[in-house]
């Protein structure tokens, strides 16, 4: 798509598919194998107020945050992002 023309630049041999063979992505399986000690670290995050509230960037259409932060974003809850 017209979205994803910029991609091969910023990361060499990108392509586009709607799901990707675990052949294709050989450092997958060490991720796949971490994710017990992954999942750990992110639930204990959780009730620190270490995730915020999303804010994308400035534009025509998305106003500005009252503290001049970035954008609103309609996200919230308690998993949003962890800067």
């Amino acid at each position: 798509s017209d979205w994803q023309k910029g991609c091969p630049s910023l990361i060499p041999g990108l392509r586009s598919h709607c799901f990707w063979a675990t052949d294709d992505l050989p450092w997958i399986g060490q991720l796949e194998s971490r994710f017990e000690a992954i999942k750990a670290e992110l639930l204990a995050l959780r009730g620190q107020n270490a995730f915020k509230p999303y804010r994308a960037p400035v534009s025509k259409s998305t106003p500005a945050a009252a503290d001049g932060v970035g954008s609103v974003s309609h996200d919230s809850g308690d998993w949003n992002v962890y800067y």
